[in-house]
C-alpha cells in the first residue's frame, strides 16, 4: 500500500475509499462464521475416526479372542480391520494445519486500518482454504475406513459362521 495525494492506494491500484470498510467488517464477520464451520466439522471427522478405530478394535478382539480356525474369511476379516485401524489412525492423525500468528501482526503496525485488515482477512481466506483441504483429505480418508468396516464386519460374520458350522460338523 502507498498514499498518493492523500489517498491510500491498495497494492491493486485502486484507491481504497472510507466506504470499503463495512464491506471488510461483512467479509470479515462471513469469514470467522465460516472457520466456525469448519472447526466444528474437523471435530465430527476426528469423532467419527475414532468411533471408526474403536470398531475396529472390538473386531479384532473379537477375532482374536474367538479363536477361530484359520479360514479364508478369517484372514479376509483381519486385514479390513487392521487396514480400517490404519485409516483412521492417519485420518485421526493431527497435521500441522495453518493458523494466523498473532506474532506476526506486529508488521501490519505501521499500516492505516484498512490495509492491515485487508491483509488480516487475506490471510484469514488462505488459512480457511488450507483446512479445507485438510477436512477434504481426512474425509476420503474416513470414506474408505467406513467403507472397510462395512467389509470387516461382513467377513467376521462370514469367520464366524463357518467357524460355527466347522464346530456342529466335529460332534
Amino acid at each position: 500500500m502507498e498514499t498518493h495525494l492523500g489517498a491510500t492506494i491498495s497494492r491493486y491500484g485502486r484507491p481504497v475509499i472510507a466506504e470499503e470498510v463495512p464491506a471488510l467488517d461483512f467479509i470479515d464477520a462471513e469469514v470467522r462464521a465460516a472457520v466456525d464451520v469448519q472447526q466444528r466439522r474437523g471435530e465430527s471427522l476426528d469423532t467419527k475416526a475414532g468411533l471408526c478405530l474403536g470398531f475396529a478394535g472390538v473386531l479384532g478382539g473379537i477375532l482374536l479372542h474367538a479363536g477361530m480356525g484359520n479360514g479364508w474369511a478369517e484372514y479376509a476379516a483381519l486385514g479390513a480391520d487392521l487396514t480400517v485401524a490404519l485409516l483412521s489412525l492417519i485420518c485421526y492423525r493431527v497435521r500441522g494445519i495453518p493458523i494466523l500468528q498473532p506474532r506476526q501482526l506486529r508488521s501490519y503496525i505501521g499500516f492505516d486500518d484498512v490495509s492491515a485488515r485487508r491483509l488480516v482477512l487475506e490471510t484469514r481466506l488462505f488459512v480457511h482454504d488450507e483446512i479445507t483441504r485438510e477436512h477434504r483429505r481426512k474425509a476420503r480418508l474416513l470414506n474408505m475406513a467406513l467403507t472397510g468396516l462395512v467389509l470387516a464386519v461382513a467377513a467376521t460374520a462370514v469367520a464366524t459362521a463357518q467357524s460355527l458350522g466347522a464346530g456342529h460338523g466335529t460332534g
